[in-house]
C-alpha cells in the first residue's frame, strides 16, 4: 500500500492536472490553411509545362524516388500469404487502373535544395474526371525543429496510374521516359 504522503501527492497533481484542464482555452489553428502554389499553372505555356514535368520523371529518377534503393520486391511473411495479406494480382479489378504512385521533387523552402520521392495515390471520382487523393505529408513537409525533414514542398509531381515497378531497372543508366510495362496507363501532369 502506498505511503499517505505518496497518495496525496498524487491526488495533488490531479487536481492540478484537472484545473488546468479545465480552464485551458479551447483548442484552435493558429495557422491558416496552407495551399500549394499551382504545378502548372493555366495559361500559356500550360501544356508546355506539362509535357516538361513529364519527360522529366525519367526510368532512373523513377527508380532513384520509388524504389528507395529496395533489395527485393514484397516477400511473403514466415507462415506464406494468407487471404488478407496476399499481393494484389495484376490486372484485377478497377483498383489496378486507378491506384498508382505519385513521384515527386521537392524544393526546401529555406536552403532551395532539390530531392526527389514518391507516394501512393488513388484516382477518386470528381466532376472534373481528374483528382488523385494522397496524404498531406507527400506534398509538403514542415517541421519547425531542426530534426533532419526541413521545410519541403513538391515543386515538381507526376501521377502513375497502375505503376509497376516489377520492370524497373533498380539504378538504369539511361534516360529513357518509362514504357508501358512500366506505366501501363500512362504518365499524368500534376497540375496542383
Amino acid at each position: 500500500m502506498p505511503s499517505r504522503r505518496a497518495l496525496t501527492t498524487v491526488i495533488g497533481l490531479l487536481a492540478l492536472v484537472t484545473a488546468l484542464l479545465a480552464t485551458a482555452p479551447p483548442a484552435r489553428a493558429d495557422a491558416a490553411a496552407f495551399e500549394l502554389r499551382p504545378l502548372v499553372p493555366a495559361g500559356a505555356g500550360y501544356q508546355d509545362g506539362l509535357r516538361a514535368e513529364v519527360d522529366y520523371w525519367t526510368l532512373g529518377r523513377m527508380a532513384d524516388a520509388g524504389l528507395n534503393n529496395e533489395d527485393a520486391d514484397a516477400t511473403p511473411p514466415p507462415g506464406g500469404w494468407d487471404d488478407l495479406g496476399r499481393p494484389w494480382p495484376r490486372g484485377q479489378g478497377l483498383v489496378s487502373r486507378t491506384a498508382g504512385k505519385l513521384f515527386m521533387q521537392y524544393t526546401d523552402v529555406d536552403t532551395g535544395a532539390v530531392s526527389t520521392s514518391s507516394c501512393s495515390g488513388n484516382v477518386v471520382t470528381s466532376a472534373n474526371r481528374s483528382v488523385v487523393l494522397t496524404a498531406a505529408h507527400c506534398l509538403r513537409v514542415h517541421t519547425p525543429l531542426d530534426i533532419g525533414f526541413g521545410n519541403v514542398v513538391a515543386t515538381n509531381m507526376v501521377f502513375v496510374p497502375g505503376f509497376d515497378g516489377t520492370n524497373l531497372p533498380r539504378d538504369p543508366a539511361g534516360t529513357s521516359l518509362p514504357g508501358k510495362d512500366i506505366a501501363p496507363y500512362g504518365v499524368w501532369g500534376v497540375t496542383r
